[in-house]
């Protein structure tokens, strides 16, 4: 679905890979889902430290952020905290384990705020109670 988000925080980790460390980063933002007013929803993604052309972070950051975020910024450094609190338009999907209670939510892309409708969670129908004798 699609639901408004807000990134609320960054993780860096380091990684040992077949070619040595590698620096990832952990983009965590909370979603606003209807419907789970006494939780707090939040859905994060890992990508590999790279904000080259063409990188899985820079691809996903572009289409949140817009193409123009990265040329206004062409040459220097940016630091990825200063995005804490951004809003946007955030699109998940679920996947269900055999073995787990709860689905594996994954992040598809995070859209410019306001772009898109976001979705409203239907009403869950109630089967009636049955006894079992």
């Amino acid at each position: 679905g699609l639901y408004k988000c807000q990134l609320d925080q960054t993780k860096c980790m380091a990684r040992q890979t077949q070619r040595g460390r590698q620096d990832w980063i952990r983009l965590i933002f909370t979603v606003d889902v209807p419907g789970m007013d006494n939780v707090i929803a939040c859905a994060g993604r890992n990508f590999v430290l790279d904000a080259n052309v063409g990188s899985d972070l820079r691809n996903f950051l572009e289409q949140w952020l817009g193409e123009q975020f990265f040329a206004q910024r062409s040459n220097s450094e940016f630091d990825i905290d200063t995005l804490i609190g951004t809003e946007g338009v955030i699109e998940l999907t679920h996947f269900y384990g055999d073995n787990n209670d709860r689905p594996y939510v994954n992040i598809a892309a995070v859209h410019p705020a306001g772009s898109i409708k976001t979705s409203e969670v239907k009403p869950k129908s109630v089967a009636p109670k049955i006894t079992i004798k």
